[in-house]
């Protein structure tokens, strides 16, 4: 993939006719969607769309990599949802030798609700969302739960869950939102 191992914002090609092609001259498999050719006017960092999905297609420019965005990347709570898993991440290192256990599960559940979030967004019907939306919402509750097991055996501060529980109820308040109105759509 063209910008493997490359830092965030590093050029590292130009796509030709459904190929990326490097500054080696290279080419690589690249953003099959839609077609992007340079417009009079148009930035070298338009999105293009592809015609009658609504999807983005790739971008190009010389501060991003060939990006392709995808619907739950639009959501905010996904982007709640990562900034917690970079939080839970930090508690699991804090946590002392023999209690690998905990931090396995409050990894797991917490990027449970990230995947979650990504999944349903990718679905369709409503119905599917909605089911996806609510599994994500069963991880935030098992993350809250993980917590107050640390707490219960002084393992992390309370001033540590108390952020952590903040984020954890803001997603599960936008996660309700998200299974209501899709419910609402059926």
């Amino acid at each position: 993939m063209p910008g493997a191992g490359a830092g965030p914002g590093a050029f590292t090609g130009w796509r030709v006719g459904g190929r990326v092609r490097s500054r080696d001259g290279e080419s690589e498999a690249g953003c099959d969607r839609g077609t992007e050719s340079r417009r009079p006017g148009r930035d070298r960092e338009t999105e293009s769309r592809r015609p009658g999905t609504g999807r983005r297609g790739c971008v190009r420019g010389a501060a991003t990599d060939m990006v392709m965005a995808f619907d739950h990347e639009k959501l905010d709570v996904y982007r709640l949802a990562i900034e917690f898993v970079a939080k839970a991440n930090e508690v699991v290192e804090s946590l002392p030798r023999g209690r690998g256990y905990l931090g396995d599960q409050l990894q797991r559940a917490a990027l449970s609700i990230v995947l979650n979030i990504a999944e349903g967004a990718g679905k369709f019907s409503p119905a599917d969302k909605a089911a996806f939306y609510v599994r994500a919402r069963g991880s935030v509750t098992e993350s809250a739960a993980v917590f107050d097991v640390c707490v219960k055996l002084k393992l992390v501060t309370e001033p540590v869950v108390d952020e952590n529980k903040q984020i954890l109820e803001r997603l599960s308040q936008m996660l309700t939102e998200l299974i209501k109105a899709q419910r609402d759509e059926e």
